[in-house]
């Protein structure tokens, strides 16, 4: 008896301990991501708070648990924590569509219903859920299997989205870590698994002695899984200096007055194929770039024209799969080409201006006449927009 006693007092430590630093570390990098967020303002994508979404309802379930595990522990309360977790998933689910629709607003149809579809699911079993709790029918291997498929929803999608952060990344030190946190996630779902109901059971049934090792055990892998997540995220950037990169065309410097281009820098020729000057009924016309670039000038002037207040300039025109944003300084006339219009590339178009007028401010009227002057500017698009590549044009395509 004295033995007994002794394992379950420290069995007990043992839990109280180990969830404690679970919701510790849960509920600070779930606030971590909301922060972030919000320091970063315009800059930051909503889908990047799929992140806290996951982290907190996976903090939030086990919050349940271990009030379960420390405080109720009967058969009917173990119920309906388990039924907690799955509502808790199922709202979470739901939120995580909500968030990849934002991810994906850009990709095919058949991705967006994806995405949708996830959200519809995460609806459909919060309701079966609910009904279950209320009226307490026999759908528990529906609530069951439901609550599985939102998990996967809540776990693969942030897990997609470090894949492709990683995939984008040039930085080999930088890859690693986001592989680390890609590892962490994996470590959390086994985790995850390994404590889900059905197996809790079976282990508890099979190996009632060494339970207690088990349970402490898979809460450690928890707990580990938890600090490389963080560990990673520690050394990372902020989410949103990733992936916009993909979305860069073109950049320019445009004299107004002279309707020169006085810089240009291509990200993706593929892209620019798509413009009218590029197309074979622009060719056949006699469109050049340089004519069509030309005009962005007097169509800015004309568009802002339009606008209530008076010194405001138009800053996006949307030309469908090009997006031109827009910033002015004087006559010049700064043009990023982007498949979508993100506030970090407008960031980014204002600190590539202003570093330029920085060093060229008080040389632009001596080297105005002669664009090749500002070939060293080639330098600071690279270091402000991450990128040397450009994306070239599929076989067959304009060369």
């Amino acid at each position: 008896m004295f033995d007994y006693g002794i394992l379950d007092y420290y069995y007990s430590e043992g839990l109280f301990l180990t969830y404690f630093i679970i919701l510790v570390l849960g509920f600070e990098l779930g606030l971590f991501f909301i922060l972030q967020h919000t320091r970063r303002r315009g800059l930051s994508p909503h889908w990047m708070l799929a992140f806290s979404v996951t982290l907190l309802a996976f903090t939030i379930a086990y919050l349940l648990r271990a009030l379960n595990d420390l405080a109720w522990n009967t058969p009917s309360a173990s119920v309906l924590t388990y039924q907690g977790d799955v509502l808790v998933v199922s709202i979470s689910s739901s939120i995580t569509g909500y968030f990849m629709l934002d991810f994906f607003k850009g990709s095919k149809k058949t991705t967006r219903l994806m995405a949708a579809g996830c959200s519809i699911l995460g609806i459909i079993s919060m309701i079966v859920d609910v009904v279950a709790i209320i009226a307490s029918w026999g759908v528990q291997l529906v609530v069951m299997l439901l609550g599985g498929l939102a998990l996967l929803i809540v776990v693969l999608f942030p897990m997609y989205l470090i894949l492709q952060l990683a995939k984008r990344e040039e930085s080999s030190t930088l890859k690693k870590i986001f592989y680390l946190v890609f590892v962490g996630e994996i470590i959390i779902f086994l985790g995850m698994l390994f404590n889900f109901k059905l197996v809790d059971d079976a282990m508890r049934a099979l190996f009632p002695t060494s339970y207690g090792v088990f349970k402490l055990l898979i809460l450690a892998i928890i707990i580990a899984g938890l600090a490389v997540i963080g560990l990673g995220f520690f050394y990372l950037p902020p989410v949103d200096d990733f992936l916009w990169v993909n979305n860069l065309v073109a950049l320019y410097i445009l004299d107004k007055t002279t309707r020169m281009t006085l810089f240009k820098k291509t990200f993706d020729e593929a892209a620019i194929a798509t413009l009218p000057f590029a197309s074979k009924q622009g060719e056949k016309e006699g469109a050049s770039e340089d004519m069509f670039l030309g005009g962005i000038g007097g169509i800015s002037d004309m568009l802002s024209e339009t606008l209530s207040e008076s010194k405001k300039k138009v800053e996006l025109i949307d030309q469908g799969a090009v997006k031109f944003l827009l910033s002015y300084e004087g006559d010049l006339i700064f043009l990023l080409l982007a498949k979508k219009s993100m506030p970090i590339l407008n960031a980014k178009l204002k600190s590539f201006k202003e570093t330029f007028m920085l060093f060229y401010g008080d040389l632009l009227k001596k080297f105005a006449s002669n664009p090749e002057k500002f070939l060293p500017v080639e330098r600071i698009a690279t270091r402000i927009f991450k990128t040397t590549t450009v994306v070239k044009k599929k076989e067959g395509g304009k060369a």
